[in-house]
């Protein structure tokens, strides 16, 4: 008896804790919502926002919300001014997320064996080049009158087992780019 009383005891609470949680969750999309998802591989392969769409499906499933994958393998910042015509403002999105920075970093100029002798140089101007793009972006975005949402690159692993040369130094741009993500987007709220 004493057993039971404590297994509906910890039920009680863990859903009365489950319940309050879900009470404070405030969506950050809106009924209506067109949101297009700008970016390279990552986002083309449509993993982290079908997540996302599930999860506002199941929390907030009076919510009315479109998503359109926007993400091209291989792009980068710059690729994807080029293309917002065409594959972003054609949709009519009320959103955009903007996800960028793996291919901008030119992660073959951190190659220990090809790299070329200015390599830092390279880097550097890589590195500029994605923040100017960023900045353009928004702009882009702003005078849509679009909500955005910018995404921290991912991380690269440097330290796998593998036949294929791991190229360092590759983490440390992407920290800057996400570094630069984070500041930026602060600045825009």
């Amino acid at each position: 008896m004493m057993n039971r009383s404590l297994i509906l005891y910890f039920a009680l609470s863990a859903s009365s804790l489950i319940a309050e949680t879900e009470k404070q969750v405030t969506p950050i999309f809106r009924d209506q919502d067109k949101v297009c998802w700008v970016g390279d591989s990552i986002t083309a392969s449509g993993l982290y926002h079908s997540y996302i769409y599930l999860y506002y499906s199941t929390r907030f499933p009076s919510l009315h919300l479109s998503f359109v994958n926007c993400g091209i393998s291989g792009d980068n910042a710059s690729g994807m001014l080029g293309r917002l015509d065409k594959d972003v403002y054609a949709n009519h999105p009320t959103t955009v997320t903007l996800s960028a920075g793996m291919n901008d970093v030119n992660r073959n100029l951190y190659s220990q064996t090809n790299a070329p002798t200015n390599a830092p140089v390279l880097q550097k101007q890589a590195l500029d080049g994605y923040k100017k793009n960023i900045e353009k972006l928004a702009d882009s975005f702003a005078a849509h009158q679009l909500r955005q949402i910018y995404l921290t690159p991912t991380i690269y692993d440097e330290d796998v087992d593998s036949t294929v040369e791991s190229l360092r130094g590759v983490n440390g741009a992407l920290r800057e780019c996400s570094d630069f993500v984070l500041q930026f987007a602060r600045s825009k709220n």
